[in-house]
């Protein structure tokens, strides 16, 4: 049961990253290099004070490499959550809301997908209708 939690949690993570990876490149947003590395400076003094502490306290752990994507992963998040804001707005709420929807979409196309690998192509039809239905 806890390795079915972890299993799902690792899943929906991913799938979070790759919605908003996708949204951030329909909206035309980028996260530079130099946005990056200032994100990074920025945490590294705030939680160790210095970047040096900070490299000394990670030691060989963490490799740059993967700390750079993370803090990119999080810049597009917080990019998306601002895009998708309502004016007036709680950002949280309207990026949950918009992030719930992706996802039930995602979870449609897979059904359809497994659908499609059951019963063939002749399945189109079903689809159309389906489509109808969700318009």
């Amino acid at each position: 049961m806890i390795l079915e939690n972890l299993e799902q949690e690792v899943l929906d993570g991913i799938l979070e990253e790759r919605l908003v990876a996708q949204e951030a490149r329909r909206l035309r947003t980028q996260i530079s290099d130099e946005m990056v590395q200032q994100e990074l400076q920025k945490i590294a003094q705030e939680i160790y004070g210095t970047w040096e502490n900070f490299q000394a306290q990670t030691g060989d752990g963490v490799s740059k490499e993967n700390l750079q994507n993370h803090i990119r992963n999080l810049l597009l998040y917080r990019a998306v959550k601002a895009a998708k804001a309502e004016p007036g707005s709680n950002p949280d709420i309207s990026f949950n809301v918009w992030l719930i929807r992706a996802k039930q979409n995602v979870g449609v196309a897979i059904y359809m997908a497994k659908y499609l690998s059951i019963f063939g192509a002749q399945s189109g039809f079903a689809i159309r209708k389906m489509k109808n239905i969700r318009n």
